[in-house]
């Protein structure tokens, strides 16, 4: 009635009706606006873009550290998560994918010396071959320069300019225990994994929190408690996507050290040989239909996994070979040089003479 007292057309009302649309809001979509997004779930056009491989290649069937998720890779402290996760970090680098690390256990030229070390497969690489890693490392590794403890908020805040400013895509926190949360703050602790799975998903990268395990009588052991027995709030294991439990192979350590393993028969030495030096268990894979478990070895000179004993490491940054010189073919002498030779002999024939005739007195 308004619009016919103000003057308006019955046909502008009508065109204006049929034209209307619902002020629904923002966040509200139909499920048909997500028909391409779903398809390429199913149906993703390349791996690399859904996420990153694992370094070992029994996973690349089964698991993808896809984008949008976060991982908790947990286990006993000195059982070698950081090791791993540094493997991690560098075949990450090797697929083109960029990451952020915040090594807050170890300071930054440490941790970048065992990044050397296993990118190169060699305990001590020569002063050439660490700055070719280096700046291998610079085309795609940024590291966040705390030591000690720091703020989840401040470290988050430098993981989303890294993402913003250089496309990282891979945030690594090493460790869970050095962002300052007490023990007993299980609020705090909800409310920093909360923030740290959404900016996962917000921002569409993967994030990999390393925690310890509570204290057990024993670490000789895997531990069964499983996912429950991730130290700090029951929220780290419930809101993550995937968790990892970390485990190395100390009983076998010692028994190899022991003096009597010279004693047992060679099918004992080869049954306690052949042992894994670490396990690295999935007890959660949201996204995916299989939770890997993985048997691994260590590769003391570049503190690398390998899945055989003995096998070689993969290594990122090789030495420059040095081209071999082929030695030249023996050439064929020509006429001159068989003169030239000749006239050699001969004056080394005279000049002999000469010295033999000083000596015998002819020659004063």
């Amino acid at each position: 009635n308004q619009c016919l007292m103000d003057g308006v057309s019955k046909e502008d009302i009508s065109r204006s009706i049929s034209a209307a649309k619902t002020l629904d809001p923002a966040e509200l979509r139909n499920a048909a606006q997500f028909t391409e997004s779903v398809i390429e779930r199913f149906y993703p056009p390349n791996k690399e873009r859904q996420g990153f491989l694992a370094p070992w290649l029994s996973m690349a069937g089964d698991f993808t550290f896809e984008w949008g998720a976060t991982t908790v890779i947990a286990g006993f402290a000195g059982h070698g998560k950081s090791t791993a996760a540094g493997q991690i970090v560098l075949d990450a680098l090797r697929q083109d994918v960029r990451a952020c690390v915040a090594s807050l256990e170890f300071k930054s030229e440490k941790w970048l010396q065992w990044i050397v070390r296993q990118a190169t497969s060699m305990p001590d690489p020569d002063h050439d071959l660490i700055r070719k890693s280096m700046a291998w490392l610079g085309n795609g590794l940024w590291a966040v320069d705390i030591y000690g403890g720091a703020k989840a908020d401040r470290i988050l805040d430098i993981f989303k300019y890294s993402h913003r400013r250089y496309g990282t895509k891979l945030w690594v926190i090493d460790n869970w225990s050095k962002l300052g949360i007490p023990d007993d703050d299980y609020r705090e602790q909800k409310r920093v994994i909360e923030m740290l799975t959404e900016a996962s998903v917000v921002h569409n990268v993967h994030t990999i929190i390393l925690n310890h395990l509570r204290k057990e009588d024993t670490d000789l052991a895997i531990s069964q408690s499983g996912k429950l027995g991730i130290r700090g709030s029951a929220a780290i294991g419930d809101l993550v996507d995937n968790i990892f439990m970390w485990w190395r192979n100390r009983k076998k350590e010692l028994e190899m050290k022991d003096l009597r393993f010279n004693q047992y028969t060679d099918e004992e030495q080869k049954k306690v040989k052949y042992a894994p030096d670490a396990i690295m268990n999935c007890e959660k894979a949201r996204n995916h239909d299989h939770e890997p478990r993985l048997a691994l070895y260590f590769n003391k000179p570049s503190h690398t996994f390998v899945e055989q004993l003995d096998a070689a490491p993969y290594t990122y940054v090789r030495k420059p070979e040095v081209p071999k010189v082929a030695a030249p073919k023996p050439r064929r002498p020509t006429i001159d040089d068989i003169r030239q030779e000749r006239r050699q002999e001969k004056a080394s024939k005279t000049a002999s003479q000469e010295l033999d005739d000083f000596l015998s007195g002819e020659g004063e």
